[in-house]
């Protein structure tokens, strides 16, 4: 597994503001994503750059690391192609171009499964076990995301109508899951080395895409707004949210982290108010409340399962 930076092995309370701190980089990921829609951003452009460009950060502090832990690497070159796969093609390539397709409400009810495909995965590879309270605590957090995606109106789900978008949403937080439980069995590294090859994978298996997408539908247009998206995801997603979850993730097990998935609807909800200027109801209230209680009952199980 890999090691993580000196001053986060001693308090408790510090992987979950890491995994809060995440979740809120990733609902600013959700608003650039539809800010981004308006510059005409190609989605797999996107994906690749925000891979490419946190390699590329990276890589000047972490160089000599990767270096000297090349045997280390080689290794487990398998975990590391799998980490890579499940950020890039199977994560955020496949959830950019599935947002693209489909409308906000039905990738908000998918994104929903991120949590328990979290927990059926760690079943199926390692035989995760789940008590109780943290399964009655995805549920509870469940119905409360899904209360702020319907509008508080049961009604409003009638609307969900699957289609390839929705799919491609499901493959993509699937991906997201998959990273998440393979995590425990991550090369002895230290964690901004992990995510500067994951990384660097993750932009390796996104160039052909990118240049399918470049030659089939349009180019991506690098402008000063575009350059900025650039900058903000691969800092502030790639490297911050990723590497907020990737440490969380080591101390508190897959199943913990992925109920936090549920977190990041509130925080997608409080910045569409603050960015996008949509109004906020009742009904954002009681979801977000439903979500904390679901959250601190999967916290509060017994046994809780940490990587190995």
């Amino acid at each position: 597994m890999f090691s993580l930076p000196k001053g986060l092995t001693g308090a408790r309370w510090w992987p979950h503001f890491l995994l809060t701190g995440a979740m809120f980089l990733f609902a600013s990921d959700v608003i650039v994503g539809r800010l981004a829609a308006d510059l005409d951003i190609p989605p797999l452009g996107l994906a690749f750059w925000r891979t490419a460009g946190a390699a590329a950060i990276l890589t000047p502090f972490v160089g000599r690391e990767l270096i000297l832990q090349r045997h280390e690497l080689w290794r487990c070159r398998g975990v590391l192609v799998v980490l890579g796969l499940t950020i890039s093609v199977i994560g955020s390539a496949a959830v950019y171009s599935g947002l693209a397709r489909t409308t906000a409400l039905n990738g908000g009810v998918v994104t929903t499964a991120q949590a328990a495909i979290t927990v059926m995965l760690g079943w199926l590879l390692f035989r995760d076990r789940i008590g109780w309270r943290a399964a009655a605590g995805l549920v509870v957090a469940a119905i409360g995301v899904l209360a702020i995606l319907c509008r508080g109106e049961v009604a409003t789900l009638s609307a969900f109508e699957p289609q390839l978008g929705d799919l491609l949403v499901l493959i993509g937080v699937t991906g997201y899951a998959l990273y998440v439980v393979i995590l425990r069995r991550a090369p002895h590294i230290s964690l901004f080395a992990l995510l500067c090859v994951t990384s660097w994978l993750g932009a390796l298996f996104n160039a052909p895409l990118y240049g399918w997408e470049t030659v089939t539908d349009r180019a991506f247009a690098y402008t000063p707004e575009t350059l900025a998206v650039i900058v903000w995801i691969s800092l502030f997603v790639s490297i911050g949210a990723i590497g907020g979850i990737s440490a969380g993730a080591m101390r508190v097990g897959a199943q913990v982290t992925g109920a936090y998935s549920y977190v990041r609807t509130v925080f997608v909800a409080a910045l569409a108010v603050a960015v996008l200027g949509e109004a906020i109801a009742p009904f954002h209230l009681a979801g977000a409340a439903l979500i904390i209680v679901g959250v601190l009952l999967v916290n509060l199980r017994r046994g809780a399962v940490k990587p190995d």
